[in-house]
This record gives structure tokens, C-alpha cells and sequence, in this order.
């Protein structure tokens, strides 16, 4: 149902900045609060100095293997509620719009950040405290993914910079550690004065709009909020028709003229009013057996796979249409679909394989004999940096069939899981930057997908789902770790050779 004022209230009376500042917005939001939890080595280095839950070592010691375990389990609890954010603040966006999740978001990153700033040596506020400030970051990121659509053409490579730019945010906890160490600043300090960093979100956050732009065309102060009957608008049509585009005219007039006449057919047209067609008639709704044919054709049209006869493919199981527009169907048919679940069985596998290497390194590394954490240093510094991999996913995705980017990315994922078990520190160093690369393409390809297939329009309910399943993987990193430390004795070849198989056989799923 529309909200209130959605179908007939014009937007005269709100102006939207350019899209360029929208994107500068999201730019600086995304790196200086979203992803800051991710940089979680270099700040753990510094709770382990403050001797942070050290009370459960013996003789003591400031850290030890029952310290270690605490610590990251405050980051498991924060990177699974970074992700199950999507579960509450997915459904609100899709009802009461980005601005509203933008808010909360921020407020609640700027109680975390005070929270932290209060939060002893043995204090359980470190809990909450950085939850508080995995869960605002998550809602940001979300709230953030539509304003690709504001780029016709180049919805993916801007979905791969934010996430690019996201994963860079590591480098706060970084900048954390150098003024701990070689300024004295006190870590309750700095979390209080980052709490300003919040506050700057939340005001410049009232800006954002109350629903999701669907194109350019939504900036334009007079254009009623009705006329967004297709998210795909004659701009985006235009710039993908340029050659060498795979995901040109054909897809975007396919999307175009498939989610128009699914709209203008179903009973209440595209906003609760009767049609009319050109006769001046009300026309009847479509037979059952008709849209099952109209979905069957629509599958036709809108399949991107090039040199397959796709009506050799069965559509009962949606046999590799990966680039197929599924936006025109309702979100209980999307998320029953093939498509769907797979995509989230996909991202939530290689999220957690990739946060339990994140909360894993520094103990492989010292049975590497890292003894003096040279490399977990070097990690800190090269795992931000992994934003700069991210642009060339979304150029592919933009361009190529999804089976060209989810190979890709599973090939870096597995390499950087294999090459751990190479018992060689200097060979840990390329294992930095495939990781960096592969971990920044994970959401990058997530989110692009899924607004790629299944549009904004119920991306919020989508994303929450797919969030929440990969958040219900993630309580299983910390006793896998615990495992490895005092069953294992800190040996991790098994574990790791298990996981690159997981990876290695989600090339069934993408091919």
C-alpha cells in the first residue's frame, strides 16, 4: 500500500540537493561511521594493551587465551547485528523511508559511541557500546544503496564504491591506535569525541527523502511522487544503450515496459486508481493463467544470458538467470524464488568465512611466529585498502553476466583462503591484499544484485532477510575460534582447508 501523500502530494515544496551531494554525503558518512567495526585488529591490539577483561587471566597477565575469546566475542555480537540491523530497519525503509532509517541509525551510533567512551577496563559496556555502533552503521549502508539509481548506467560500480568506501572506514580504529600509542590519548577519550562524528550524521541526514529515488528524474522539485510507476526511467534507458553495453536498451525497455504494464494491469493500476485505457474503458484484470504466461514472457525478455536458447531453460527452477528482472513480482514471489536464495545462501557463506578469518588473523599470524605483530600491523594497514578493488566488480557487473562476477570474486576469496596455509609469513602479505579485495566484493556484489534483480521497492525486506540469515551463520565464528584455540592448539589447517572448500564448491552456484 502507498503511503500516505505518496501517490498525490507534488514535491514542490521539498528540494533536493544535487546528486553529486547526496553522494559526497554518502561518501563521508560510509567512511567515517558505517564500517568502522571492521577495523577491529589494530583496536583490539589496544584493548589487549589497556588489559581490557584481563581479570580472567592468570599470573597477571593483560591478555590470554579466555581474554582473547571475550574480545571477540564483543566483535561477533557486533558483526552479527551490523548485518541483522537489515531485519528491523529493512522493513521500516521500505515503510517509512531512508530518512527515518538514516535518523535512527545515527542516533543510535552516537549512544554507542558514548557508551564506549564510559567503558572500564572489565566494563560489559564494551557489549553494547560497539553493537550500538555496528547496528547505526549497518542502517547507514542501508539507507545509502538507493542513491545509485541517481547514476543511470552506473548503479553498480557506485554500489561497489560505497562499499568500497565502507570497508576504508577501518582505518578510524587505525588512526585509534596511533594516537593511543604515540600521543597517550586515553581510548574513552576518543570515543567521546567521536561521538561528533554523529551528531554531524544526524543533522545532515534530515535531507535525505522519504522514499527511495528510483532515478535522476526524482531531484526534479515538481514531479509528483505518482509518476514513479517504473524505476527505470527514459535516462537510464538512454545511457545503457550505448554499444558494448550488456545490460542495454533491450533489458532497460524490457524492465520498463513489463513493470509498466504489470502495474497499469493489476487491479488498482499503479497507485490504488482504476486504469483507463485508450478506449476510456476500465479494462479487466488479467486472468491467472495469463500472468503465469506474462511472467514466462517477461523471464524471456529480461534474461541477460547471451549465446543460450533460453527457452530451452526451465523456469520452474530459474535455471541461472541471475540477471533476470524480478522487480514486477510481489516480495512473498521474490523471496520464494530461486534467485533469492541463493544469492543470500551465497553472501552469507562467504561473509562468515571472511569475518572468521577477520577475527582469526592475528592468532594464525603469531603461529606463523609473528612474534612482535610486524604483519598484524601490515594487515591493519592493507585491509582498508581494499576499496580499491571494488570499482572493477561493479564495472563488471554493469557489463557482464552475474556468472563473470560471482567467479571472480569466489576465485580471489578461495585464493586468499588456500594461501594461509602457507606456512610463510612474506607469503601472508599477498594473502592481505586478496582478502582486502576479495571481503570488499562480497557486499559489493550483494547489494548491486539485489537491487539489480529485484529493484528498491522491496529492497529494504530483502536485504533484511538476507541480512538476518547470515547473522544467525555469524554466532557460529566465535566458538569455531574458541575450538581452534584450546582443541586445536591454535592450529588452523583443517579448519581453513574446510572452509576453501565451502568456497570452492559455491562454483555450483554461480555457474
Amino acid at each position: 500500500a502507498s503511503r500516505p501523500c505518496e501517490s498525490d502530494c507534488p514535491m514542490a515544496a521539498r528540494k533536493y540537493p544535487s546528486r553529486w551531494v547526496f553522494l559526497g554525503l554518502v561518501f563521508s558518512h560510509q567512511f567515517f561511521i558505517a564500517g568502522v567495526i571492521f577495523g577491529w585488529t589494530p583496536l583490539q591490539t589496544v584493548l589487549e594493551e589497556m588489559g581490557v577483561f584481563s581479570s580472567l587471566c592468570d599470573h597477571g597477565d593483560k591478555t590470554c587465551d579466555a581474554s582473547s575469546t571475550r574480545l571477540s566475542l564483543v566483535f561477533t555480537i557486533a558483526a552479527a547485528l551490523l548485518t541483522a540491523s537489515g531485519v528491523v530497519l529493512g522493513p521500516a525503509m521500505d515503510r517509512w523511508g531512508p530518512r527515518v532509517v538514516r535518523l535512527i541509525s545515527a542516533a543510535v551510533f552516537i549512544v554507542g559511541t558514548l557508551l564506549l567512551g564510559f567503558a572500564g577496563p572489565e566494563s560489559l559496556l564494551w557489549f553494547p557500546g560497539y553493537s550500538c555502533i555496528a547496528f547505526g552503521g549497518g542502517g547507514l549502508q542501508l539507507s545509502a544503496f538507493h542513491i545509485s539509481m541517481l547514476f543511470p548506467g552506473h548503479e553498480s560500480v557506485v554500489v561497489s564504491l560505497m562499499t568500497g568506501v565502507f570497508s576504508a572506514s577501518a582505518y578510524i580504529f587505525l588512526f585509534f591506535k596511533l594516537l593511543y600509542e604515540n600521543e597517550g590519548w586515553s581510548l574513552e577519550s576518543m570515543f567521546l569525541y567521536y561521538s561528533i562524528a554523529g551528531v554531524a550524521c544526524f543533522a545532515s541526514s534530515w535531507c535525505w527523502p522519504d522514499t527511495s529515488f528510483s532515478s535522476p528524474d526524482d531531484l526534479k522539485p515538481n514531479r509528483p511522487k505518482g509518476s514513479r510507476g517504473s524505476r527505470w526511467s527514459a535516462a537510464w534507458s538512454a545511457a545503457n544503450s550505448r554499444p558494448g553495453s550488456h545490460s542495454g536498451s533491450r533489458r532497460a525497455s524490457a524492465r520498463h515496459s513489463t513493470r509498466e504494464s504489470s502495474d497499469a494491469n493489476a487491479p488498482g493500476g499503479l497507485h490504488g486508481a482504476a486504469p483507463i485505457n485508450s478506449s476510456g474503458t476500465f479494462p479487466a484484470p488479467p486472468h491467472p493463467q495469463d500472468t503465469e504466461e506474462m511472467l514466462h514472457e517477461h523471464l524471456l525478455r529480461t534474461s541477460s544470458l547471451e549465446n543460450v536458447d533460453v527457452e530451452t531453460l526451465d523456469f520452474d527452477r530459474g535455471d541461472a538467470l541471475l540477471c533476470t528482472d524480478l522487480s514486477g513480482l510481489s516480495v512473498w514471489r521474490q523471496l520464494a524464488s530461486f534467485e533469492a536464495w541463493g544469492l543470500i545462501l551465497y553472501f552469507s557463506l562467504q561473509l562468515n568465512i571472511s569475518n572468521f578469518f577477520l577475527t582469526s588473523i592475528a592468532d594464525q599470524l603469531k603461529s606463523h611466529h609473528d612474534d612482535h605483530g610486524t604483519y598484524i600491523g601490515l594487515f591493519g594497514i592493507i585491509y582498508p585498502l581494499g576499496f580499491i578493488a571494488t570499482p572493477l566488480a561493479g564495472f563488471l557487473q554493469d557489463r557482464y553476466h552475474l556468472v563473470v562476477v560471482f567467479c571472480y570474486v569466489n576465485v580471489i576469496n578461495l585464493a586468499s583462503q588456500l594461501l594461509l596455509l602457507v606456512p610463510s609469513l612474506e607469503v601472508q602479505i599477498l594473502t592481505f591484499i586478496l582478502y582486502a579485495a576479495g571481503r570488499q566484493c562480497i557486499f559489493s556484489l550483494f547489494f548491486a544484485s539485489l537491487g539489480r534483480m529485484f529493484g528498491f521497492d522491496t529492497f529494504g525486506v530483502l536485504s533484511g532477510v538476507g541480512n538476518a540469515f547470515s547473522a544467525a551463520l555469524t554466532f557460529a565464528v566465535t566458538p569455531l575460534y574458541h575450538y581452534c584455540q584450546q582443541n586445536l592448539d591454535h592450529h588452523y589447517t583443517g579448519v581453513n582447508i574446510v572452509l576453501a572448500s565451502i568456497i570452492g564448491a559455491q562454483f555450483l552456484y554461480a555457474i
